[in-house]
């Protein structure tokens, strides 16, 4: 009976001596980390592991959505003081409307009651008050000789261009016939408006509004 040899002393390397005597390069081990396909076909119905891909992906996504964050949060700061300032507009316009409207402008150091804000005070200080004294008679001036002043021609006229009466002018009939004669004589040359005040009056009065406190 030919000797046994051991299970175990065929599965050993061969030993130096007896690789010398054979040709054929020794076989290595296929890598791990190489594709083939095989490897492809298995491997088709599991998800791909790219968890750098994925963190970057997950760190790209987050900084858009801070990005996001702060711009709607910077939108909402700019609507919030464009309504703040449209409130203070709108507050300053409604209070300016009042102030126009009475006919009595207090300054600083004015003592009043309540009575004074009522509307039958008020009143008092809409209507002008008579003039007693001829003004061309205490200036000594001609009106002839002053057609052409739009300030007092406005001073003598309504604000629809009628001639005012002796009652609210208070000047002598000579004089009130030398008013009279002047304003007919500019409106008929062109120089002052017959239906309303002169333009540069009225932008007198606006001006001056505007630069009351």
């Amino acid at each position: 009976m030919p000797p046994r040899i051991p299970v175990t002393m065929g599965f050993k390397p061969a030993l130096p001596v007896m690789r010398a005597i054979s040709t054929t390069a020794q076989p290595k081990n296929p890598r791990a980390g190489r594709p083939n396909t095989a490897s492809n076909l298995l491997s088709l119905d599991e998800a791909p592991k790219r968890p750098a891909q994925n963190s970057r992906a997950r760190t790209s996504t987050e900084e858009i959505q801070r990005l996001i964050a702060r711009t709607d949060e910077r939108y909402s700061r700019i609507k919030s003081h464009r309504a703040d300032i449209q409130q203070r507009v709108e507050a300053q316009r409604v209070s300016e409307d009042y102030l126009s409207q009475m006919p009595r402008y207090w300054r600083e150091g004015d003592v009043f009651t309540p009575h004074d804000l009522s509307g039958n005070e008020m009143k008092k200080w809409r209507r002008k008050a008579p003039k007693t004294a001829d003004v061309f008679d205490v200036l000594g001036v001609n009106p002839l000789d002053h057609y052409r002043n739009f300030t007092l021609i406005s001073d003598f006229t309504t604000s629809m261009g009628q001639i005012q009466h002796s009652n609210q002018t208070g000047l002598r009939p000579a004089n009130q016939r030398k008013i009279a004669k002047a304003i007919r004589r500019v409106m008929g040359m062109g120089l002052h408006p017959s239906v309303h005040r002169h333009p540069e009056m009225l932008q007198m009065e606006w001006q001056s509004k505007r630069s009351r406190p």
